[in-house]
């Protein structure tokens, strides 16, 4: 989802600027995730928090997809990626926070349970006879309220994407490269199958590699530590000439990251694509809450 998010911000700003702009605010998806309370803390009126959220579902797979990610039945509404963004208003370097999933919180209204279970709350205390897409608002809500409530941050814009999204942008960008010290063989759970050594993983094999825990000695830490260091990756991809020098590359890269995200409503991707234009790979610097 960070990748996502800067694909469209880093390729808004190149020479095709204001076309890929057009083109990514027509195919973003949009929802109301930024609740009118509960929502309070620090940050600044020029500096941003944008909570970026991965989405378990499997609701737009199809049973071929399904099977080739080794992904199971619709887990519904879990959010087990939740990284949050600072972005100073100075320009100076971003900072990167990921929240375990099984962190135990205090929901506000519902008490203390994990994180991830916020969304699924919020999502269901939306009246029955409520589309899925305001469902899914309410999710959000009841997550950034909870984000908000454990930082003591106000939390300013939020971005979701789910394992499709996932799957297609790691496809167009044409996968990353990682070094595996040992062999992994997590094909119970995962899917995950590697070798150990060098290798560039991209689609089916990317999700499955972010997706492990089963098998790694911390279990999720290590997963979140897998995904930082794919999302890195894949930011190194996108920051790479063979993008930036490649005009097809950069139109297939904006349609497939903005038709992956869902934004809040008021997220500028200009405005983002400004704050953020600064960054290089060197930037890219991610710490995990204990």
């Amino acid at each position: 989802m960070l990748a996502a998010v800067v694909a469209v911000a880093v390729l808004a700003t190149s020479g095709r600027g204001w076309y890929l702009f057009q083109l990514a605010e027509a195919s973003v998806n949009r929802t109301d995730a930024i609740p009118t309370d509960g929502n309070d803390g620090g940050g600044g009126s020029a500096a941003m928090n944008l909570l970026l959220v991965g989405n378990d579902s499997r609701a737009d797979l199809s049973d071929a997809q399904l099977s080739e990610l080794m992904a199971g039945s619709d887990s519904g509404t879990n959010t087990d990626t939740m990284i949050l963004v600072h972005i100073p208003a100075d320009g100076s370097k971003a900072s990167f926070v990921s929240f375990p999933r099984d962190s135990y919180v205090q929901i506000p209204g519902y008490g203390w349970d994990k994180l991830n279970a916020a969304y699924a709350y919020g999502h269901a205390e939306a009246p029955e006879d409520a589309s899925e897409t305001e469902k899914q608002a309410q999710g959000a809500q009841l997550l950034v309220k909870t984000i908000s409530s454990l930082t003591g941050l106000q939390i300013d814009h939020y971005a979701e994407v789910d394992l499709l999204g996932f799957f297609n942008l790691t496809s167009v960008v044409g996968g990353v490269q990682v070094n595996l010290c040992q062999p992994v063989d997590d094909r119970r759970w995962s899917g995950a199958y590697f070798s150990a050594g060098e290798q560039t993983i991209s689609g089916a094999d990317a999700v499955k590699f972010v997706r492990q825990r089963h098998g790694l000695p911390r279990g999720d830490f290590d997963r979140i530590i897998r995904q930082q260091v794919f999302i890195a990756g894949v930011l190194r991809k996108m920051l790479s000439d063979d993008v930036l020098l490649d005009l097809g590359k950069q139109r297939d890269l904006v349609e497939a990251a903005a038709s992956a995200l869902t934004i809040d409503q008021s997220l500028d991707l200009f405005s983002l694509a400004q704050q953020m234009q600064s960054v290089t790979p060197g930037d890219i610097q991610f710490q995990t809450i204990p």
